[in-house]
């Protein structure tokens, strides 16, 4: 299971024709929006499914969809067993969602985020609420669940398919976070947790620390602020069936430049910044 986010056609240049994914069983496409009135949609229709790539028909027509939609496509259909889930929200489009916790809200949420499914041949889909912040949030978002859940259901029902689209959710591994979580009320509409473990440590911080650290370090406790060992624990504790935890793991590394041990730093991101 991976992510590849709309965004890496611009700067990296990467496509989704560009992955290897002969031993991937999932692809979460990051990451789709959500209106003012709590409508799931397109962050980027011009990545989404508006770009020509070699190979496609140049000239315009009606509602096909072309872009990285296509291209996903493309990719099932090389490899039968792949599915892909349109992931909805991310740091950057979480925000909007919080102001949709009434029943019509979530309503409109699930029913359109099925039918943006639908539309672009997806298999499921992700939620990735960053983040809840209070008891009430943790509240609508269980239900924001439920909602999406049924939704699924009925789609499948409606069209005869005797299939479960998957329903998962990206989520914390810090404690501030989970522990906010009415993880039991969650778990029967979920179908996997996407732990993100990783980002522990970054420019944000005023000290260094492991990005991804297993365990706690008892020799340097502020280099893991955060564990995922007891993350995992806490989830398991809470009432999560261990069965639906993924583990998410960084393919990428960070580094802290011009540091000296023992000092203290801020605003690292901007003074690095050429």
């Amino acid at each position: 299971m991976l992510y590849f986010g709309a965004w890496s056609i611009y700067g990296q240049k990467f496509r989704p024709q560009d992955m290897s994914v002969n031993k991937v069983s999932h692809i979460l496409y990051a990451f789709g929006d959500i209106g003012s009135d709590g409508s799931v949609i397109s962050a980027d229709p011009w990545a989404d499914y508006q770009i020509r790539y070699s190979g496609d028909s140049q000239e315009s027509s009606g509602s096909n969809a072309y872009g990285n939609v296509k291209q996903l496509y493309l990719l099932k259909q090389k490899y039968r067993n792949l599915k892909t889930l349109l992931s909805i929200g991310g740091y950057t489009y979480s925000q909007q969602g919080n102001k949709h916790g009434g029943r019509p809200g979530r309503q409109r949420f699930a029913s359109t985020a099925v039918q943006l499914m639908s539309d672009w041949g997806f298999d499921g889909l992700d939620i990735d609420w960053e983040y809840p912040e209070n008891q009430a949030d943790s509240n609508n978002f269980v239900l924001l669940l439920q909602a999406c859940r049924a939704t699924l259901d009925k789609y499948a029902k409606d069209n005869n398919q005797n299939y479960r689209y998957p329903l998962t959710i990206a989520v914390s591994a810090g404690p501030e976070k989970y522990k906010l979580l009415n993880m039991k009320a969650m778990d029967q509409y979920v179908d996997t947790w996407n732990l993100m473990a990783y980002d522990y440590a970054g420019s944000w911080d005023t000290t260094t620390g492991h990005a991804a650290n297993l365990f706690y370090s008892s020799a340097n406790p502020q280099s893991t602020k955060f564990n995922t060992d007891q993350a995992v624990k806490d989830y398991i504790k809470g009432g999560v069936s261990p069965s639906k935890i993924v583990l998410g793991m960084p393919l990428y590394g960070r580094s802290f430049l011009n540091t000296v041990a023992q000092s203290r730093y801020s605003n690292i991101r901007n003074k690095m910044k050429v």
